[in-house]
């Protein structure tokens, strides 16, 4: 044993004790706030609370870890208050790393700007160079969840002043129901038509579930009635995760 040990220390050059490279997955994070973490304890960008790379809950990256027993190194690449133009940005921030495992949530702040309908293509594109970088790739496509069913389960001041704010084209005061509800329906088109390009890629994985259930009221922060919470961030994580 004492002899093992030495040639250890002395000749760890070769490798003694190093995972080998199948041991290690690669993973990136592409996104908004959601995938930052965003108000998820408190105002501000919490990533270690976010659903794909957090480290203080069960995000992807844990799951990855416990289940595949794997060490994961991860890069979070999501930018706070970012449309889906800027995916392609965000993986020009590899700067040659390349993922085994990449999760993208977007289009969030395209619907509620002003319901930009160029989601799909933005997606697609950012699919395709991801792939191009490495065929074997997995990835986690997340539909845009149920934004209105906020609206039904929180209510103040504050949240209409954080909602016109945030989500003014689904969730602001100057919005009627019907309108909401029509355009939700656009929001639902949105998910359809990701959902059906998720499948034309061997490589993407989509739960459709994400944008059909309505949020439940812990799932959302009370920091601004809009970003998820900690059990939001966890139950995005548990949806979207394949076993």
């Amino acid at each position: 044993m004492r002899v093992l040990v030495a040639l250890c220390l002395i000749s760890s050059f070769i490798g003694c004790g190093r995972l080998d490279a199948e041991d290690i997955l690669k993973m990136a994070a592409f996104g908004n706030s959601i995938s930052r973490g965003t108000n998820s304890i408190g105002f501000g960008n919490y990533p270690a609370y976010n659903w794909a790379t957090g480290t203080k809950i069960e995000s992807h990256m844990i799951k990855l870890e416990k289940q595949r027993r794997v060490q994961v190194i991860a890069k979070n690449l999501s930018i706070a208050g970012v449309t889906s133009t800027h995916l392609a940005k965000e993986i020009e921030h590899l700067y040659g790393f390349i993922p085994d495992y990449a999760t993208i949530e977007i289009g969030a702040n395209d619907v509620c700007r002003n319901m930009n309908t160029d989601i799909l293509r933005n997606v697609k594109n950012a699919i395709d160079k991801l792939v191009k970088i490495n065929p074997a790739i997995e990835i986690i496509l997340v539909p845009i969840i149920k934004i209105t069913s906020v609206h039904d389960v929180k209510q103040g001041l504050k949240c209409e002043i954080a909602w016109d704010l945030e989500c003014p084209a689904l969730l602001g005061t100057l919005v009627s129901d019907e309108q909401r509800l029509l355009r939700q329906l656009k929001l639902d088109g949105i998910n359809y038509s990701l959902e059906k390009l998720a499948a034309l890629y061997p490589q993407v994985s989509f739960n459709s579930e994400v944008g059909e259930v309505d949020v439940q009221e812990e799932a959302i922060s009370d920091v601004d009635c809009f970003h998820p919470s900690v059990a939001g961030q966890q139950w995005l994580s548990d949806l979207t995760f394949l076993n």
